[in-house]
């Protein structure tokens, strides 16, 4: 999965580039006694098949802070979010692949090109890249973390640890050779359908400290997205 990509990187600077120009699912434990290659294997593809999810990114890289919250609509393509970077605060709602953003809380919206939404692109399709023969290879080194459960977001919870090297399915590549290195952390729902709820990163990328939380919440609940009102 790709999410720390140069052209992800690019993609953030794109953010601010804009606004600086405008000045899930029921059931009971089932999965508990599954290994922690299988559940996170089964946990990927219910991922990869969801048709909606709140995300919630918190980034820290060499002291650059990056948050990205709101709701993705996966199966009509749609989102609704608020980003921040480098200071800098932007809406962004995209509808029928066209991309809306603002610079002022939401109060205003202007139509923009296709550059900024592609940054959401690393987190939406990182399943679609996830790899389950990698984790077989290392799924000794998937181990418990601590602790093992925790409740996140009311959703009880696996938690799990490895070495981003270790796991080279969900390894992010920083480009020109070189990979994101440190520990990654999963949180993985144990009921019927099991689903990634939390991901931590701690480690360097290129040589810089990284940080990194990613959330998601509220799979497969309906969301409607609309078009912003007097788009200028």
């Amino acid at each position: 999965m790709k999410f720390f990509s140069k052209s992800y990187l690019g993609a953030l600077a794109a953010i601010v580039m804009v606004s600086v120009m405008l000045a899930a699912c029921g059931g009971d434990s089932g999965s508990t006694s599954m290994s922690n290659g299988d559940l996170l294997k089964k946990a990927a593809i219910n991922m990869k098949a969801a048709k909606s999810y709140n995300l919630d990114v918190n980034i820290d890289n060499a002291g650059m802070a990056v948050t990205i919250n709101g709701d993705i609509d996966l199966a009509n393509k749609n989102s609704a979010l608020k980003m921040s970077a480098a200071g800098t605060n932007v809406n962004m709602v995209t509808v029928g692949g066209e991309n809306f953003t603002s610079a002022d809380g939401g109060k205003t919206y202007v139509k923009s090109d296709s550059g900024a939404a592609s940054t959401t692109d690393s987190f939406t399709k990182m399943w679609d890249s996830f790899n389950a023969a990698d984790v077989d290879k290392s799924a000794s080194a998937l181990k418990d973390g601590s602790p093992a459960t925790e409740k996140i977001d009311g959703a009880d919870t696996k938690h799990m640890t490895a070495s981003i090297k270790d796991l080279s399915s969900l390894a992010p590549s920083t480009g020109g050779g070189s990979s994101t290195d440190g520990n990654i952390d999963l949180w993985i729902s144990t009921d019927a359908n099991p689903t990634v709820r939390q991901m931590k990163l701690s480690g360097t990328n290129e040589g810089k400290a990284l940080t990194a939380t990613i959330k998601w919440s509220k799979i497969n609940e309906p969301v409607t997205i609309k078009k912003p009102e007097g788009v200028q």
